[in-house]
C-alpha cells in the first residue's frame, strides 16, 4: 500500500509500549512516547526523531523516511513525515542523589579527609528507576568546576559495571578541594527512555585555625578579655602610668574624646585606649574608671 506516494516498507501499531519500527543497516528504530529512537545493534542511542504532540497510532518506515499516522478511525487522519536526519539525543535527567541513586563518596559537601585517594568512586542506581547497559554502554564524565578540566571514564578504561546497577570508576587524577560534577550517561529509565544521572561533589578542607589572640595583661588593672573590659583604673591615673602598667605585644595609643592622640594628663571620661590590633578600650568615668574595648 502507499501513503502520500510513499511505499510502505513496514507498518506497526504503536501504543504506550515501545515497538520496533524497522531494522536496517543494523540500526533499530523504536517508538517511545512521541519519540522515535535510533539505536545501533548493541543498543547505543545514535539519535532520535521527534514526533508531533500526541502519541502515534501507527508508524511506518519507507526506507528513507518515517511516517507517523494518527486518527485513522476519524474523518481527518493525519500523517507526519520525518526525514532520516536524527537530532542530538535528549536524555531524561535524574539528579536526586540519595533518591534516584546513591554515591560513594556521598554527594554534596564532604571533607577531603573522608575520601580515600586510592579508592574508586561509585554510583548505585535505583533499579526501579534506572538501569545501565540497556540503552548502550554507559560513560562517566567528571568535570572540575573550578578549572573546567574533564575526566572521562569508559568501560575497560577506568569504569566497571556490576549487575547493571552499580558503576565503579576511577576518581579524578590527584583530586583536591574543588567542586566536581559527575555525569553518567547512556542509562535507561523504567520505560525505556535514554537517561543520565548527574550530581555534584564539593570537596572541602578543615577551616583554618583561629589566629591566637594578642597578649595583654596588667599587674594593676583588671583585664577581662571575655567581656572586653579594663577595670580598677583609679582616679588620677595618668596616661604614662596606664601605658607603663599594661603589657601588650603591640602599640598602645591613648586618645581624648575628640579622637586626638594624647601622651600626658589624666585618664578621663571619653578617653579611648587603642591597641594596634584594633581593640579599643573606652574610659567611662573618672572615679573608679572601668574601660571597655570591642574587637
Amino acid at each position: 500500500s502507499t501513503w502520500a506516494n510513499e511505499k510502505i516498507k513496514y507498518l506497526y501499531k504503536s501504543f504506550a509500549n515501545p515497538s520496533v519500527i524497522d531494522k536496517t543497516d543494523n540500526n533499530l528504530l523504536i517508538n517511545i512516547k512521541d519519540k522515535v529512537y535510533k539505536l545501533n545493534e548493541v543498543g547505543n542511542t545514535l539519535g532520535e526523531y521527534k514526533l508531533a504532540e500526541g502519541e502515534s497510532e501507527y508508524l511506518f518506515y519507507t526506507g528513507n523516511k518515517i511516517v507517523s499516522l494518527r486518527g485513522m478511525n476519524t474523518d481527518t487522519p493525519k500523517a507526519e513525515v520525518i526525514d532520516k536526519s536524527a537530532s542530538d539525543v535528549e536524555y531524561n535527567i535524574f539528579n536526586k542523589a540519595g533518591v534516584d541513586f546513591t554515591t560513594k563518596p556521598t554527594a554534596g559537601n564532604i571533607n577531603i579527609k573522608e575520601i580515600d585517594q586510592n579508592k574508586k568512586w561509585e554510583v548505585t542506581l535505583d533499579k526501579n528507576k534506572l538501569t545501565a547497559g540497556i540503552r548502550g554502554v554507559p560513560c562517566v564524565t567528571i568535570k572540575d568546576k573550578n578549572t573546567g578540566e574533564e575526566f572521562k571514564r569508559s568501560l575497560g578504561d577506568g569504569l566497571e559495571i556490576l549487575d547493571n546497577t552499580t558503576l565503579k570508576f576511577n576518581a579524578p587524577n590527584n583530586f583536591t578541594t574543588h567542586e566536581y560534577m559527575v555525569e553518567v550517561t547512556d542509562l535507561c529509565d523504567n520505560i525505556g527512555i535514554s537517561s543520565k544521572c548527574v550530581y555534584n561533589l564539593n570537596i572541602t578542607k578543615d577551616p583554618d585555625p583561629p589566629k591566637p589572640r594578642e597578649k595583654i595583661k596588667s599587674n594593676i588593672f583588671n583585664i577581662d578579655r571575655e567581656n572586653n573590659i579594663i577595670s580598677n583604673i583609679t582616679p588620677g591615673t595618668t596616661v604614662p602610668i596606664l601605658q607603663e602598667n599594661i603589657e601588650y605585644t603591640g602599640k598602645l595609643k591613648v586618645k581624648d574624646l575628640a579622637g586626638n592622640l594624647i601622651t600626658s594628663g589624666r585618664i578621663g571620661t571619653g578617653t579611648t585606649i587603642t591597641l594596634s590590633l584594633i581593640h579599643i578600650c573606652r574610659c567611662r568615668r573618672i572615679e573608679r574608671c572601668r574601660s571597655r574595648w570591642s574587637p
